[in-house]
């Protein structure tokens, strides 16, 4: 939830990879799951019944619904101290905010923690002329740490998954369990 509370508080437009993160917050929350937040000191809870109202219930295209004073309010409360997510947790990371991140992984690994990743997409590393010059260079590195620590992977395409494993290949990685699950849709 890391990536959808600053970019609510931000107030900036929320893209295909916040809706997808979106629909999965609202999975788990559905199921009794717990959302969580990436801190420096490791990925933290947010239980709090406004955390859902505001980041699950609040979150619609376009830019933030909340005045500056209340996504003010509730960047100050992701600031203050929350508990850490349990050891041995399972964790859905549906975003690729924080995938380069060596600490982050770290801390899971030492926790014991089972990672399971949502990969949108390989386009910076494949097609680096659709993104910015910095993100081929970020993304070889979040899919790398996300190869050498996630448990699991879960793509939404097979076209995804191929890419994926060309990759893991190309970096004489070995892939962990790989689930295609294509996006959902409504349709009349």
């Amino acid at each position: 939830m890391t990536r959808l509370l600053r970019r609510h508080v931000g107030a900036i437009r929320h893209s295909g990879i916040d809706r997808v993160s979106l629909e999965y917050g609202r999975w788990t929350r559905e199921r009794g799951g717990h959302l969580c937040l990436r801190r420096p000191t490791g990925l933290r809870h947010l239980s709090a019944p406004a955390w859902d109202r505001l980041l699950l219930g609040g979150l619609q295209p376009g830019p933030a619904r909340h005045s500056n004073l209340s996504r003010t309010a509730l960047l100050l409360r992701s600031l203050v101290f929350r508990r850490p997510i349990p050891r041995g947790a399972t964790v859905l990371v549906t975003t690729h905010s924080w995938l380069g991140h060596r600490t982050a992984w770290n801390w899971l690994n030492r926790r014991g923690c089972r990672v399971v990743v949502f990969i949108h997409d390989l386009i910076p590393v494949q097609f680096p002329e659709y993104s910015h010059p910095r993100e081929k260079r970020l993304h070889t590195l979040r899919m790398r740490h996300t190869l050498q620590h996630a448990k699991g992977i879960i793509v939404n395409s097979h076209c995804t998954e191929g890419a994926l494993r060309r990759f893991a290949g190309e970096h004489g990685l070995t892939a962990p369990p790989i689930l295609v699950n294509p996006l959902g849709h409504d349709l009349p």
